[in-house]
Formats: C-alpha cells, sequence, structure tokens
C-alpha cells in the first residue's frame, strides 16, 4: 500500500515538489519497513516477485525499439561496453573489499555481484523523460542484458567453484543463450515479413508467449529478464508500437514500485555495524561508477558516454540473484549482503536522480 501511494504522489501534480526519485522513497520505505522487522523474508516474497514481474515487464517492452536499423554496430558497441564493465567492476570493486580486509573469495564474489547494471533503474527514469528511444538508451539496453548474461556466467562459475548447483547455474546460461539463439531467428524471419500488419490479437499471442517463456526460465534457473528481452527484440516487428506493448509498459510500471519496496528491505533486513558498512560501501560505490564511466567512454566515445555511465550505474535484480546465491553456498556473510544493499541503494538513487534532473540524452 505505501509503495502504491508513493507512485500515485509521484505521478500526480504534488510530485513535481519532491526533490527524490520514486524509487529513492520507495527503497527507503522497504529498508524503514525490514528494520522495524515488518518486512519478513524479502527475497523470494510475494512482494519481490511481482515487483520482478514489473521489471520483466517494462524491459521486455524497451526490447521491442532496442534493434532496429543498424543493429550489428549497436550490438558491438554494447558488447565491448558490458565486457569492460563487468570486468573492471569485478577489478575495482573487488580490490575495495580486499582493501577492507575481507577475504579475497568474498571481495571477488562481491565484485561480481556489483558488476552487472539494472536495467529497472534507468527504464523507469528514461520512459518518465520519454527519453527510451535516445542512441544513448538503445546502447543501455543492450547493454544491461548482456550485463545479465555476463553475470549469470559468472555465478555459474562460482557455482561450480563452490561446488554448490553448477548443474543448474549451466542449465540457467544453456536457457538464456538458447533464448537469444531463438530471438535472433525470430528478428531474421519478421524481417522478411515486415510489411505485414499485426493486430491486437498477434501481439497478445506473442507476448503471452514471451511471458511463459520467462516463467519457463525462472523455473528452470535461467534469467527471465535476458529471456523476455531477447524474444521481444526478436518479435519487435510485430510488437513495436502496438496497443499491447503499451499496456504492457503500463503493468510494469504499476507492479515496479513492489520491487524497490523488496529491495530496500533486502539492504535492511540485515543486522550490521554501520560504521563499517557505510565507509566500504561509499569506496565501493565510487569504484563500481568508475568503471562503468571507463568502459562507456572506451565503447561509446566521448560524445554522449558519460549519459550511459550513468545508466548503467544502478545495480539491482541480478545484484541480489549472485548476493542471495553466495550467502546460501557460505561464500559471503550476512554482513556483505548488506554492504551490497547499501550500495544498491546508493547508486540507484543517485542514478536516478541524475538522469531525472541534470542529464541531457542526444536524439
Amino acid at each position: 500500500m505505501g509503495a502504491w501511494l508513493i507512485a500515485k504522489l509521484m505521478s500526480s501534480m504534488a510530485g513535481r515538489y519532491v526533490p527524490f526519485p520514486a524509487m529513492a522513497l520507495e527503497l527507503a520505505l522497504g529498508f524503514v519497513l525490514a528494520r522495524l522487522h515488518f518486512a519478513g523474508s524479502p527475497v523470494g516474497s510475494p512482494a519481490y516477485l511481482i515487483g520482478e514481474a514489473g521489471v520483466v515487464a517494462i524491459i521486455a517492452a524497451g526490447g521491442t525499439h532496442s534493434l532496429g536499423v543498424g543493429s550489428g554496430p549497436l550490438l558491438r558497441r554494447a558488447g565491448l561496453i558490458a565486457v569492460l564493465g563487468v570486468g573492471l567492476s569485478i577489478a575495482l570493486v573487488g580490490s575495495v573489499f580486499a582493501a577492507f580486509s575481507w577475504s579475497t573469495k568474498a571481495a571477488l564474489v562481491i565484485g561480481l555481484a556489483l558488476a552487472p547494471s539494472s536495467a529497472g533503474v534507468a527504464s523507469r527514469v528514461l520512459i518518465e523523460r520519454a527519453a527510451n528511444h535516445t542512441s544513448q538508451a538503445r546502447a543501455f539496453f543492450v547493454t544491461a542484458v548482456l550485463d545479465d548474461v555476463l553475470g549469470l556466467v559468472g555465478l555459474g562459475a562460482v557455482q561450480v567453484m563452490l561446488a554448490h548447483g553448477g548443474a543448474n547455474a549451466a542449465v540457467g546460461v544453456l536457457a538464456d543463450l538458447a533464448a537469444i539463439a531463438l530471438a535472433g531467428g525470430a528478428y531474421l524471419v519478421m524481417a522478411r515479413i515486415s510489411d505485414r500488419t499485426f493486430g491486437r490479437r498477434g501481439q497478445l499471442l506473442a507476448w503471452a508467449a514471451i511471458a511463459l517463456a520467462a516463467i519457463v526460465a525462472q523455473v528452470i534457473g535461467g534469467s527471465p529478464i535476458v529471456t523476455s528481452f531477447a524474444l521481444a527484440a526478436g518479435l519487435s516487428h510485430a510488437l513495436k508500437g502496438g496497443v499491447v506493448t503499451g499496456y504492457v509498459e503500463k503493468a510494469g510500471f504499476i507492479l515496479l514500485p513492489l520491487f524497490f519496496v523488496a529491495l530496500g528491505a533486502i539492504a535492511g533486513s540485515y543486522p550490521a555495524h554501520l560504521a563499517s558498512a557505510i565507509p566500504v560501501a561509499l569506496v565501493a560505490a565510487l569504484a563500481a561508477v568508475a568503471a562503468k564511466t571507463v568502459a562507456a567512454r572506451i565503447g561509446y566515445g566521448a560524445r554522449g558516454f558519460f549519459g550511459v555511465a550513468v545508466m548503467l550505474a544502478p545495480r539491482a535484480e541480478i545484484t541480489f540473484v549472485i548476493a542471495v546465491a553466495a550467502l546460501q553456498a557460505g561464500a559471503i556473510t550476512n554482513e556483505a549482503v548488506f554492504v551490497i544493499g547499501l550500495v544498491a541503494v546508493l547508486l540507484g538513487t543517485g542514478a536516478s536522480l541524475a538522469l531525472a534532473e541534470h542529464l541531457v540524452l542526444e536524439e
């Protein structure tokens, strides 16, 4: 109810007088609820799963315009940014935790968890500003999905090394690769028949198939975000600009507040000494931003790279998937999860504010 009220406030006339993005208030609400012990277990809770469905819906809808004319250069650019961003994040963030006397294993796992960017945070601000069709936004959407794939590959490697769920991780990665291959085939087929008109019934069936594929991916250990985004991008000729796609985006924004409340609850549900957690979280956040900024500068180019870097700054869903798996495997402690959550809150709030208030994007 609190998440819904915050969402209504930010969409009303009064929202223009609130200096913080809705996401920041929702994260704060979840954090407070967790500290007051009202949130229960946030990971796997109905609120988290419903909110995650909102993230999947928004990112999948974004996939309908991420591939198009010039998709080859876009994919090459996004691939370079993703590889550099994830690699630099693991190195820089892991070095920060090692410098604060964390074990090498914990430092590397935390660095991996904080490497993939969150598409959900920036997607919300971009669509609110009607800036989701800019060149930076297209590069960001594809990079964020590739980040997810790299993060899942890294998670699989960690689980294999820890002898915990290695086979399941391999199945998940194969499922993601299969979804991407299927999307590529769908894109080629749709491009050949792009002169056809696809009505609401066809769009509805396509979105139903995407939703089913996302659920299957979740069940077998893959990424519903990777699956839904890839399939929506592959079917972009059929779904682009459709009425049903608009409804999917609206449904995602209705559900999305629950996701950010759940993330705040994750960050606030683990006890930790703030005096030791805050300094390492602040330095790690700076290192994470620096990694994405360097990657965007090299991969995107001198003009407009900062916009891409800000979009890639937040960490959210895949970060907590990796963190919770590492916690269950005994690779990190509850304190590490708290610090990871704190970094995610800092990066998500800061990037959201920068996008909403200070960033001018190219068309």
